[in-house]
């Protein structure tokens, strides 16, 4: 026992002394093949490559020999290329920093120009493109400048990214892409990289080209707004970054290669480019400033840029680890009005036409003050407002509201007239609207068509069956015939709806100044499902925005259950009973039908059981209850017990034995007991009832059906249809309703 608490005590602080040795120290060192898992499982996480632009070409200076060729067009060279990984399904390069080039020994262990990579790093930090627990992969040739970096870093303080003094910390999750920890020996870094996975490396950027092999893209950095902001102006400013390292030692070496020049960079919203910039880069970063004008809502968006090498790519890398930062516009005023033009047509003088609307829409998150409605123009006297929907002529319209504006043209003289219905608002964008309002004056009498009504919904009907007639009225209030030219049906569904012109005489009715007529609609939907169509009338009406007069028709075509057949005999209603108050959790009871297999419960807060909710009838699955007593649900309860009381009897040894088979017999009886007592389980979308309970003492003689969760006040019906073995319907109950108290 002493032994095995002194091993107990020396493996607890051995492992003491690992974790401390662990969290002491920031950077750590893995292989390519670790970081490469870890970047795509976490999307925050980037890599940050050191390395400068000619090494990605494949030169590799000043480490390059003569033979090497530059760039490197062989593909022969280890340490070329750049890795590229996929997380939270965005493809993602690594972010260019570079160390020092020629001028700066080997083993320095600090960077070239410090104040260049400072301005980077804080840059980053300032976006959100990291912070300083961002798990940052570092990557070289072979893990030798990387190391000194990491080193570097791990031992250095950072501000905000703002330049203040304030918000100093450190990173604390830093790694060195090197498998053996072993900074210039020879592996590690990109050389790693490329002969790690199943020994043909890891993915790299484009490879296969000398453009995009050896080329980085731009580095294009979405910054602002921030991933989940939200703005209250519709023109949303954004701001889009390229970062292109300038040390002047690397950058001006004799031979060196530089970063291909932007030639554009790109807003996409929503999947297109909303606004570019075609400027090329002037700095270490480069800030685009792009905008677009946005309606409320949420909008997903990013960035992109092209190099004159040819090459594109979206942001390397953000805080939310995707190149799609969302945004959402809300919380200011937008005005919409329609139509923007009114024509009336010929209107005899004297007489008014039929009036139009026209509707101010709020589509803002904030409220939209109208500050004035007026007519302006040449003939204002020709036209009148109707402003009491509206509220006046300075409406207050909430949020995604409005207010109609009711306009009626009534000329005094013969001739062409006009007027401009101005609408003036807090809407930034658009100030005022304007609606050109148009009439003509006639000096002999006209025709005026009116149809009522301009909609006609039939609700939801049996399939294969024909709904109650519904009629329009065609009236002319003019002052001259009316002479119609056509009534018909179009659409999609026009064969779902029929039409009785007996009264109207036909197509092409005449109809005299003062009368009407009515065209009689029926709907019979040939299958299941929401149906439509237009009833045209054409007439010759002067009146341009009547001279075709559509109504919308509706409807909506379903199976129905079987009307229950009075006097046959059919499943027989117990309980609750038909009109009656009950709490919001009940039980049904009806009386078994003769050959029933199952049944079919329906209950439904529409009198015809239609709708497409649970006990609906045209809910996705059926309430089915079984038929059968004792439907087989005590099978399951023995069947547990027996494994039950098998697995007692194994688990015993064989003294314990002979003393289990007592409490054997003692189970034994006790399942009996249960299996008898078992009753009926039928299916039930809530709870089924067990078909024995004390309130009733011929429950066996009743299936049941147990619900719970009832709306308040609501009315629901019910009733019961009894199928066969074939699952055909051959009998359906009364139907009966309860309201919830």
């Amino acid at each position: 026992m002493k032994t095995k608490k002194t091993y107990s005590v020396f493996i607890m602080l051995a492992a003491l002394v690992l974790c401390t040795a662990q969290w002491g120290e920031a950077l750590t060192d893995v292989s390519a093949d670790t970081a490469y898992a870890a970047l795509q499982a976490d999307a925050t996480a980037v890599i940050i490559d050191v390395r400068t632009v000619d090494e990605h070409n494949g030169c590799d200076r000043p480490w390059a020999s003569a033979s090497t060729g530059c760039p490197d067009t062989s593909g022969s060279n280890a340490y070329v290329g750049t890795p590229m990984w996929t997380a939270g399904g965005v493809s993602k390069l690594p972010i260019n920093v570079p160390w020092w080039n020629v001028a700066v020994a080997r083993g320095t262990s600090a960077p070239e120009d410090e104040a260049e990579v400072r301005a980077i790093i804080g840059k980053l930090l300032a976006a959100g493109v990291i912070d300083y627990s961002t798990p940052i992969y570092l990557l070289c040739r072979t893990a030798y400048r990387s190391h000194y970096m990491g080193v570097w870093m791990e031992g250095t303080t950072f501000a905000s990214g703002t330049g203040a003094a304030d918000g100093l910390s450190v990173f604390t999750n830093l790694f060195d892409i090197d498998t053996d920890g072993a900074p210039g020996g020879g592996s590690g870094g990109m050389e790693e990289w490329n002969r790690s996975g199943d020994g043909s490396g890891l993915p790299v950027y484009n490879s296969g080209g000398v453009e995009t092999d050896y080329y980085v893209p731009p580095q294009v950095f979405s910054i602002t707004p921030a991933g989940g902001d939200a703005v209250t102006t519709s023109l949303v400013p954004f701001t889009i970054s390229i970062l292109e390292p300038i040390t002047a030692t690397w950058a001006t070496s004799a031979g060196s290669f530089s970063y291909p020049a932007v030639t554009r960079v790109s807003l996409n919203i929503a999947g297109s480019e909303a606004d570019f910039d075609t400027t090329g880069t002037t700095g270490l970063w480069t800030d685009y400033p792009l905008s677009d004008t946005l309606t409320n809502n949420t909008y997903t968006w990013n960035s992109s840029a092209v190099s004159s090498a040819g090459t594109s790519w979206s942001p390397h890398a953000l805080a939310s680890g995707l190149d799609d930062r969302s945004l959402t516009v809300s919380a200011f005023p937008e005005i919409d009005v329609a139509p923007l033009s009114v024509g009336f047509g010929q209107v005899q003088t004297g007489t008014s036409s039929s009036a139009q609307t026209v509707t101010i829409d709020n589509l803002g998150g904030a409220d939209l003050s109208v500050s004035n409605i007026q007519l302006t123009g040449t003939d204002t006297s020709d036209f009148s407002l109707d402003l009491s929907t509206c509220g006046g002529t300075s409406p207050t319209v909430t949020a995604g509201s409005s207010c109609t504006v009711t306009v009626t043209f009534s000329p005094f003289s013969a001739g062409a007239k006009s007027a401009t219905l101005e609408v003036d608002s807090d809407d930034s964008n658009e100030a005022q609207v304007d609606v050109t309002l148009t009439g003509t004056g006639s000096a002999t009498a006209v025709p005026d068509i009116d149809v009522t009504p301009t909609s006609v919904a039939f609700g939801i009907v049996a399939m294969e069956t024909t709904s109650s007639a519904s009629t329009v009225t065609i009236a002319n209030t003019g002052g001259e015939k009316l002479l119609v030219s056509d009534i018909q049906l179009t659409g999609t569904d026009a064969s779902d709806f029929s039409l009785d012109l007996s009264t109207c005489g036909g197509i092409s009715p005449e109809i005299l100044v003062g009368d009407s007529c009515t065209v009689t609609i029926t709907f019979s939907p040939s299958s299941v499902g929401a149906k439509s169509s237009i009833l045209e009338i054409y007439s010759d009406d002067p009146d341009t925005n009547e001279a075709q007069v559509d109504v919308s028709l509706t409807g909506t075509g379903q199976v129905l259950p079987v009307p229950p057949v009075v006097g046959a005999d059919v499943p027989e209603l117990a309980s609750p009973d038909d009109a009656s108050t009950v709490s919001d959790s009940l039980t049904l009871r009806w009386k078994p039908f003769t050959n029933a297999d199952k049944y079919e419960l329906y209950l439904c807060k529409d009198p015809g059981f239609a709708g497409t909710e649970t006990g609906c009838s045209g809910a996705a699955e059926k309430i089915e209850v079984a038929a059968l007593e004792n439907n087989g649900a005590y099978y399951y309860a023995g069947t547990g017990l027996g494994l039950l009381l098998f697995g007692i009897v194994l688990t015993g040894g064989v003294r314990e034995r002979r003393k289990i088979m007592l409490l054997l017999a003692a189970m034994a009886i006790t399942s009996g007991m249960l299996f008898v007592s078992c009753g009926d389980d039928s299916e039930s979308k809530f709870n089924p009832s067990s078909g024995n309970t004390p309130e009733n003492a011929e429950s066996n003689a009743y299936k049941e059906y147990a619900v719970s969760g009832l709306d308040s006040g609501s009315t629901y019906y019910w009733g019961v249809t009894a199928v066969d073995v074939d699952g055909n319907s051959i009998a359906t109950s009364a139907k009966w309703s309860f309201t919830v108290e």
